[in-house]
């Protein structure tokens, strides 16, 4: 004769109103989302285009990002706010920002180059001033590493040979051009080809609103970890509920 107590009472019986599958069903999400954790980390080292807009505080303001590469290689720095074009975020920028200069430097401050202006087609031509003077630069055969990027307005070039050294400053009133032309305020340009990229921090200048900073991949990485974390204290708190 078969019993008459069912499967599902003495699941019951056993965990009060709560199934065990459905006690444990948050043990299964947590353990298949470290999997995916580890599988991330240890993932071969992969490259991103990462692109910036914002406005410069004020003529002497420097902004400073900065980029990571997980493996040695080549590295592009370019910008769109002087003549204007399209980003690697598929955004249009619009002409008439000012003259940018890009510099760049190594984990320890030391200057390793910079671009005033790069030429078409490279970069735009500006349908003002007939000026190409969007800033291209190619890095190549970059080690692996951590690097900083300078953003400033021409002629406010890195003094060197640090990045400590400071900078020497736009010596112009506001946002005018070489050529005398007007310009705006308005930056934009792209990282491409690195692991991660994010505005780190202004000089000379005060703060930089409009500029988005990105998350890196070990930032998320610690935002995945502290959610697995709430759901297992969640799980703690089903089980001494039950």
């Amino acid at each position: 004769m078969k019993s008459s107590v069912r499967k599902s009472d003495l699941r019951v019986a056993l965990c009060g109103q709560t199934p065990l599958a459905d006690l444990f069903e948050p043990f299964r999400q947590l353990f298949f989302g470290l999997l995916l954790v580890l599988s991330a980390l240890s993932a071969p080292a992969y490259s991103a285009d990462f692109s910036f807009t914002g406005n410069l505080p004020n003529d002497d303001s420097v902004l400073l990002f900065q980029f990571t590469i997980a493996a040695p290689g080549n590295v592009t720095l370019v910008s769109y706010s002087y003549a204007g074009g399209t980003n690697a975020n598929s955004q249009v920028i619009p002409a008439g920002g000012f003259d940018p200069i890009l510099s760049v430097f190594d984990a320890s401050g030391a200057f390793i180059d910079d671009n005033d202006d790069g030429s078409s087609p490279d970069v735009g031509i500006d349908p003002v001033s007939g000026n190409d003077w969007d800033t291209y630069l190619e890095l190549t055969a970059l080690p692996a590493g951590t690097y900083t990027v300078a953003l400033s307005q021409y002629n406010n070039f890195a003094i060197g040979p640090n990045l400590s050294n400071g900078f020497q400053g736009s010596g112009t009133s506001g946002f005018v051009d070489d050529d005398g032309f007007t310009r705006t305020s308005a930056w934009a340009f792209d990282i491409l080809n690195v692991a991660a990229a994010n505005l780190a921090d202004t000089i000379q200048g005060g703060s930089s609103p409009g500029a988005t900073a990105i998350p890196t991949v070990s930032e998320w990485m610690l935002i995945m970890l502290a959610l697995m974390l709430v759901a297992v204290a969640g799980v703690v708190f089903r089980l001494r509920s039950a």
